[in-house]
């Protein structure tokens, strides 16, 4: 509850700062695709509006959805795979062995992602 409360009020802050000031984006990191999309689900219930998107393999954000959304939230395999290309370092020491890889999101590479401002 504290994240989704926390991602709440930062989507307020966005929403009601000066004009001029850089939004704060907020990335979430899950285990499974379904917690993802309850994150969302909580945060936009929260907030009362949309403010948060889920990418992953069985809902994939357009590059403008994850643009204007203040909360994106993904995998932890999305985001050991996104550091991976995005930092040019091996991932390696974050991965765990077992677990169920087909409820993770595959990738998170794309060029379109890689500029992401959150990702910076």
């Amino acid at each position: 509850m504290g994240a989704v409360v926390y991602s709440g009020l930062q989507a307020e802050h966005n929403a009601t700062a000066a004009p001029g000031v850089k939004p704060v984006g907020i990335m979430i990191v899950t285990r499974l695709k379904a917690q993802a999309d309850e994150v969302v689900s909580d945060i936009n219930a929260y907030v009362g509006r949309h403010v948060a998107v889920a990418d992953h393999t069985d809902s994939r954000a357009t590059p403008e959805q994850l643009h204007e959304s203040d909360i994106v939230v993904i995998t932890h395999a999305a985001y050991t795979r996104a550091k991976g290309t995005v930092s040019g370092v091996n991932a390696d020491r974050w991965q765990r062995g077992g677990g169920a890889e087909d409820d993770y999101s595959p990738s998170l590479t794309k060029p379109w992602r890689t500029s992401w401002n959150i990702l910076n």
